[in-house]
């Protein structure tokens, strides 16, 4: 039995640079996306709770 044929490193390198390329910048604008709409809410002022005696 042989064994299978695998396909050189760089090459399997070059099919994979595109994918994972576009998968990075969707992850960076998600993160931009939701800082943009948590920001606000982290900075906002915290409501005053009264302290139970």
């Amino acid at each position: 039995m042989t064994e299978p044929s695998r396909p050189e490193p760089l090459a399997c390198r070059h099919r994979h640079a595109w994918p994972l390329a576009a998968l990075t910048e969707l992850i960076g604008d998600c993160a931009q996306a939701a800082g943009e709409v948590y920001r606000p809410v982290a900075e906002a002022p915290r409501p005053h709770r009264p302290t139970s005696p």
